[in-house]
């Protein structure tokens, strides 16, 4: 019996003991902020090792004050109380319960310190608690990160089942304390506190947790609400600065990969099976597979060449990874080639994490970006500054011959200026293995035959252009106009740019990261910078911790256009680098797996109208007008230069002259002669200085020696003015220390077209101002980041002289289609540039400034290649109007080097003032009918062969454009101006200018229509005008009217027949005529047709 009553007595005397257990895990802090707890599980051990120490002080300090109590205390009954305590085993209960209260009290002390400290510094979070727990933007707590979950879990069953354990065994011991096992007392309260604190430090949410259990709903639907109203509240906020948006959905588009995976895993191809169990397991990952890429890899593997439209690099990480590693471990060489220098730094770090996420080993393989310091490599990195620094190529030339692997980035660019260094580059690689290619690119027109041509592979394997997934927001702006952060920040006067504007207002709706991405077209990092400086206005509107970092947490500005990762949301601000909208478009809404808000900053450009009237046809084709890419220009002149280039860096063999002049179709038995014959036809009148060198070298057959000739240039003058136009001139800026960077360069020779020393520029997402351009110093910049207030656009003054005009004599240079002449020749050609327009926007030349600059060198070419285009009776000022559509036209269709491409008349109007601006003066003597086409460059860019080759097709679409044009214009005249009496048909002489331009080119390209007729929205107007006037005047029915008006109106257009017989034919004719007997009440079905009719006219590729 008086065992029974211990055990009870034990069993009350624990409870206090678990309820202070309680006490001390009540001091935690909620769940979603546990990281902040980081040193409770260290300060918790601190008391143990402490306590444990001083343990026979408390003991005895605690002994002393009961017996002081015992003392002091009257009452009998609480003496014997306090006696038993201090006998038995009461010491070592209120021992235990002494320690839980003081640490108790020291926890809640510490809590609240580690709160306010953890809780306002990010960066101290992530460097502590970074380990176990990561910042969810989109909830804007620490989360636990999903894979320590069941390691919480373990110590939360841990802590409880010691405080089980511990209570049953003080329970027992105190029970049988006379037991030998019994003997030493334990203290529980160590281990509880202990283990307790690290349970509550990895008590902690996920992200999934937090959504589902705190804000009661599940992930899926927090996504969607968070992104789904959005656009409307922009709309409300900016909405006079967007120009268009919509919301689609293109969940259909995912596709299951299993099946394919599995049929590859049972192919009896090893190299097959091999692949499908490396997908699979990468899809059992929970990685998105697709087929298409896996095609690729595998054609690459076969030794097959390819081009995948993705030019998101870091997408097909395991795609490459997988050829990249065998062609290394078969101890060969991998060559990528960046067609933007911004990608340098990002390129070497996604292959070294890349590697080691393979390998599992930090720098198995050498990374190196190719320089004149950089050492042996075996994964090289080759900027487009490089591509022509021959030095360079020589310095490397060992490795680059046993490269067998090469990955080109955006080849386009790389295409558009810089075929002849990137031949020359690639003629070192590959002389010990075949070389395999792949290309990344976005979707342009004549990138296959291009790299094709340049590369000497055929390239029939092409993986499409990625399909964009889940649920988009798209969004249009207007990027020039007055500050929009006035209307949510209006205590701010710096120009912060509409990327800011629009990310601040997005993170202000509980968007919890916002991407700014442009490379050339907008400083992003400048504005980063400017944005850090308000960083208090700033997080006051968007309800984010005062700081720099929170900014910068919440809000990425990057300056690699590639550098985007795919992710399940994405709120995406992009600027528009290409002048397509809506290629730009499709481009970035792939970032974006299940909801997305995708932003396109758009400055005026002249297909952006039209772009946006016929936009449900550029949606569903963003390519209706394509970015086409200048196919390699393997022309006559290339080859020569292209041999200049190398003798002016070493010596070259004669050998290897002529077989590269025979490419070119030049055979010759006098190296020396013919060398001076193409320098004379292609370079100058001037003699080439050129030296002949021999060489004693060992036979083929290696039993004897013979003397090599080779050939180098001279030191001439003539000679060093002329290479330096096939030199690199490098952008050269200094920082505040005064140490100068190299941040990208041009060959000379394209510098002057590009930039003009005053003129502001962007470049890797940094501002910079132009000081002097020389061909010693290269391009010197500076740093104007307090330079941007507003966005700022140039049109250069330039005159262009003709002479010493020769046609081409080679056969199909002359064409003839529907009386329009295509005619190839050759001229010497001189261009002086006078300055250049200042304007706010690009299409307003009335307020443009003109900035006079001297001493820009004007570039002479001795005969070059022209293309003139013959407009038989086309007047001079109609002539000029398709001049200047086709220039702008080509800032879309040629968006990398529309520079280098003049399109000029003889026909000149000195009092019209915008003109310098928009057209190059053109002296030369011939006649007005013709368009000029002169390339802008010492080398053949193969702008003219594109252009040739499209010339109908551009001038289809400026008929297309012009008959929009005038439509638009047409509806912004007022419908009172519009006289009922007005006659139908003039005379030709009374036409407007619009339509004399639209006449012209329906009679060339004989659409069939006849440019006077009335658009069907006059012959409503007016029929609906007869008829009232009749009605009133007579008094007849409307039946009767409507047939009096029909007869009158078919009189007419019988007088017009016979009146212009020449502008169509009868069929065409009789269709107009039977149109205008429709009955009224068809208008409105009439007026639906127009509306389908004109959402299709946006496409020339048809």
């Amino acid at each position: 019996m008086s065992m029974i009553l211990t055990v009870l007595l034990n069993l009350a005397a624990i409870v206090p003991f678990v309820l202070l257990c309680l006490l001390v895990k009540r001091a935690d802090l909620k769940k979603p902020y546990r990281g902040r707890q980081f040193l409770m599980p260290v300060i918790a051990a601190l008391y143990c090792i402490l306590a444990a120490a001083l343990f026979g002080w408390i003991q005895n300090g605690f002994e002393l004050f009961l017996n002081w109590l015992i003392d002091v205390i009257p009452f009998e009954v609480i003496k014997n109380l306090l006696s038993r305590v201090h006998l038995g085993s009461g010491m070592f209960y209120f021992t235990n319960y002494l320690l839980l209260i003081i640490f108790a009290i020291i926890k809640k002390i510490c809590i609240s310190i580690l709160n306010g400290i953890w809780g306002k510094r990010e960066n101290l979070m992530e460097s502590t608690s970074g380990f176990f727990y990561q910042y969810e933007e989109e909830i804007y707590i620490w989360a636990l990160k999903n894979k320590w979950r069941d390691l919480r879990s373990y110590f939360s069953v841990f802590r409880w089942g010691v405080i089980l354990i511990s209570c049953v065994l003080v329970v027992v011991m105190q029970s049988n304390m006379s037991a030998p096992a019994f003997r030493n007392v334990f203290y529980p309260v160590f281990g509880i506190l202990v283990i307790g604190e690290i349970a509550s430090y990895l008590g902690g949410v996920t992200k999934k947790e937090f959504i589902e259990d705190i804000l009661g709903e599940n992930e899926r639907s927090y996504r969607i609400y968070n992104y789904s109203s959005l656009r409307g509240v922009l709309k409300n906020i900016f909405g006079d600065r967007i120009i268009y948006d919509r919301y689609v959905d293109h969940s259909e588009n995912d596709v299951s990969t299993f099946g394919s995976l599995d049929e590859m895993m049972e192919s009896s191809d090893r190299n097959i099976r091999n692949a499908g169990n490396y997908f699979y397991r990468l899809k059992m990952q929970g990685k998105q597979i697709d087929m298409h890429y896996v095609k690729s890899c595998l054609d690459i593997s076969e030794g097959k060449s390819v081009l995948i439209y993705n030019p998101f690099y870091r997408d097909l990480t395991d795609y490459l990874i997988f050829n990249m590693m065998r062609v290394l471990l078969a101890h060969r060489k991998v060559l990528v080639i960046a067609g933007r220098d911004a990608l340098e730094g990002d390129l070497k770090e996604w292959l070294d994490e890349s590697f080691f996420t393979q390998m599992n080993i930090s720098g198995f393989w050498k990374t190196e970006v190719l320089n004149e310091e950089a050492d042996s490599w075996d994964i090289g990195i080759m900027q487009f500054s490089e591509i022509h620094n021959l030095a360079i190529h020589k310095i490397h030339e060992k490795e680059l011959a046993n490269v067998s692997f090469v990955l080109f980035i955006e080849p386009s660019r790389i295409m558009a200026s810089g075929q002849l260094g990137l031949s020359l580059l690639l003629a070192k690689c590959g002389k010990v293995n075949p070389v395999v290619y792949c290309a990344c690119d976005r979707n342009s027109d004549g990138i296959v035959d291009a790299l094709s041509h340049l590369l000497k592979v055929s390239i029939t394997e092409v993986s499409a252009s990625e399909a964009a997934l889940g649920r988009t927001s798209e969004i249009y702006w207007q990027a020039d106009g007055p500050y929009m952060h006035h209307k949510i920040m209006p205590n701010i006067s710096r120009y912060l740019g509409v990327g800011s504007e629009i990310g601040a207002a997005a993170i202000h709706n509980q968007v919890s990261k916002v991407t700014w991405l442009s490379s050339e077209k907008f400083p992003v990092c400048d504005m980063k910078w400017f944005l850090g400086q308000y960083y208090q206005n700033f997080c006051k509107y968007t309800n984010l911790p005062v700081s720099q970092e929170s900014i910068y947490r919440h809000f990425e500005f990057q300056p690699n256009l590639w550098q985007c990762d795919r992710e399940k949301i994405k709120f995406l601000i992009a600027e528009d680098e290409f002048c397509n909208l809506f290629e730009a478009m499709r481009l970035f809404e792939t970032r974006a797996c299940e909801e997305g808000v995708i932003n396109i900053i758009s400055e005026e450009y002249l297909l952006r109208g039209y772009m946006l009237d016929h936009v449900f046809t550029f949606q569903s084709d963003a390519k209706a007008i394509p970015s086409i890419v200048p196919d390699y220009a393997r022309t006559e002149r290339n080859v020569f230069l292209r041999l200049l280039m190398l003798m002016s860096e070493e010596p070259v063999k004669e050998s290897d002259i002529v077989a590269e002049l025979r490419l070119s179709g030049i055979e010759t038995e006098d190296v020396y002669h013919t060398m001076q014959e193409l320098f004379h036809k292609h370079c100058s009148e001037e003699p080439l200085a050129l030296k002949v060198m021999y060489k004693e070298e060992v036979s083929e057959d290696r039993l004897k020696t013979i003397n090599m000739k080779y050939y180098v240039l001279g030191s001439s003058d003539t000679m060093k003015a002329y290479m330096s136009q096939l030199k690199n001139a490098y952008y050269v800026a200094e920082d505040e220390k005064g140490e100068k960077h190299f941040i990208s360069s041009k060959l000379y020779g394209h510098v002057f077209q590009v930039l003009l020393p005053g003129q502001f520029f962007s470049y890797a997402g940094k501002y910079y101002e132009v000081m002097n351009i020389t061909a010693q110093n290269g391009v010197i910049v500076r740093r104007a980041a307090d330079h941007m207030t507003n966005r700022v656009y140039y049109r250069q003054k330039q005159t262009v002289r003709l002479s010493n005009y020769t046609p081409d004599q080679r056969m199909g240079t002359e064409k003839s289609i529907n009386s329009i002449r295509i005619v190839q020749g050759y001229s010497d050609i001189s261009i002086q540039t006078h300055g250049y327009y200042q304007m706010n926007s690009l299409d307003d030349m009335e307020h443009s400034e003109f900035v006079s600059v001297n001493g820009i060198p004007e570039r002479t070419y001795h005969n070059k290649s022209i293309l003139r285009v013959q407009l038989p009776g086309a007047e001079g000022k109609v002539i000029n109007t398709i001049c200047i559509i086709l220039s702008e036209m080509f800032k879309s269709i040629y968006p990398d080097t529309w520079p280098y491409i003049h399109v000029m008349s003889t026909y000149w109007d000195d009092e019209d003032k915008k003109l310098p601006g928009l057209l190059c003066k053109l002296e030369a003597e011939a006649v007005n009918d013709y368009i000029y086409f002169v390339e802008d460059s010492e080398i053949d860019l193969g702008l003219l062969v594109s252009i040739e080759r499209n010339i109908k097709r551009y001038l289809e679409f400026v008929t297309e454009y012009l008959t929009w044009h005038k439509e638009k214009m047409a509806e912004t005249v007022p419908e009172e101006e519009d006289n009922g009496e007005e006659a139908e048909f003039e005379d030709k002489s009374d036409y407007t200018f619009w339509e004399k331009v639209k006449l012209f080119f329906r009679r060339i390209i004989k659409k069939g229509v006849v440019p006077e007729t009335p658009d069907k929205k006059k012959r409503r107007r007016r029929r609906k005008g007869k008829e009232e006037t009749a009605k009133e005047e007579g008094g007849e029915t409307a039946e009767e009217v409507s047939e009096k008006v029909s007869e009158e109106e078919a009189e007419d257009a019988e007088e017009v027949k016979i009146e212009a017989p020449e502008l169509t034919d009868e069929t065409d004719w009789q269709e107009v005529t039977e149109e205008e007997k429709t009955n009224p009440a068809d208008d409105k079905e009439n007026t639906e047709k127009e509306g389908e009719d004109s959402g299709n006219n946006g496409n020339i590729g048809n």
